[in-house]
């Protein structure tokens, strides 16, 4: 039975063998029900419905996908995943045992690798786990802001960008934002800090996640907005994003301006 209060760990297969999909879902259901962990399964024929859902990232917090398809193959679209904001755990499914396959994985910072027929349950069960555990610990990261008049607990990983005017401050999460009064970024860029957020402008501060591309006097959004980089804070910027892309696949794509 699954715990009172705990959210349902959402898990997607990625698999054109109908049989291979309903077995590993089969078999998550056993395992999850065997800890008390809730599913959510979401079951994919190709990798169009990755890249389909990707742009919401958290559409799942687990993610099996074979890497052999005909046309985009699994680790291509694990690479587009994570350049579109998707954070989740990624596990690939293989018939092949090639270590260059396996390498090519953890480009994308992959969790594990499961090999078709051989890997046995109990190192699925194992990567499960992790899985779960990892999702809780992002659950449990949350900022309280404050207004005159109201309180929100916003989930670190919602949280797009923050912007500053005149003490007047937006935070920016999911499709929603939230005003409240604060003398500058600095109190809330310490709280941040170390979970994936980056100071641009003295009127802004990103999630890297967020960043779709960079230039010297401004970066877009995968939101669709522009923000504008302030000239002393481009270099942490690009630096910041050039550690981010060695472990999500982020690609970079800094301007060429001379300004």
């Amino acid at each position: 039975m699954a715990r009172a209060g705990d959210a349902a760990l959402k898990v997607a297969i990625c698999d054109q063998d109908d049989a291979a999909r309903e077995w590993y879902a089969r078999l998550l259901g056993e395992l999850a029900r065997k800890h008390g962990i809730a599913l959510e399964l979401m079951q994919l024929r190709n990798v169009n419905g990755i890249l389909f859902h990707a742009a919401d990232k958290h559409f799942a917090e687990l993610l099996l996908l074979e890497i052999w398809f005909p046309g985009p193959s699994g680790l291509e679209a694990a690479r587009q995943a994570r350049s579109l904001g998707f954070h989740g755990e990624i596990v690939f499914l293989t018939a092949s045992r090639s270590v260059a396959d396996i390498l090519a994985g953890y480009d994308v910072d992959a969790l594990h690798y499961i090999i078709k027929g051989e890997t046995p349950a109990e190192k699925i069960e194992e990567i499960l786990l992790r899985a779960h555990a990892a999702a809780q610990q992002a659950a449990q990261n949350y900022v309280l802001f404050a207004s005159a008049s109201e309180w929100v607990n916003i989930a670190v990983r919602s949280i797009r960008y923050l912007e500053i005017y005149k003490k007047l401050c937006t935070v920016y999460y999911d499709d929603k934002s939230f005003e409240f009064y604060a003398p500058s970024l600095e109190g809330i860029e310490k709280q941040l800090d170390g979970l994936g957020f980056v100071r641009i402008h003295r009127s802004y501060l990103v999630a890297l996640e967020e960043i779709r591309s960079l230039s010297y006097t401004e970066l877009a959004t995968r939101g669709g907005k522009t923000l504008p980089v302030g000239r002393t804070y481009y270099q942490n910027v690009r630096r910041a994003l050039e550690r981010f892309a060695q472990t999500t696949g982020w690609q970079t794509s800094p301007g060429t301006s001379d300004d």
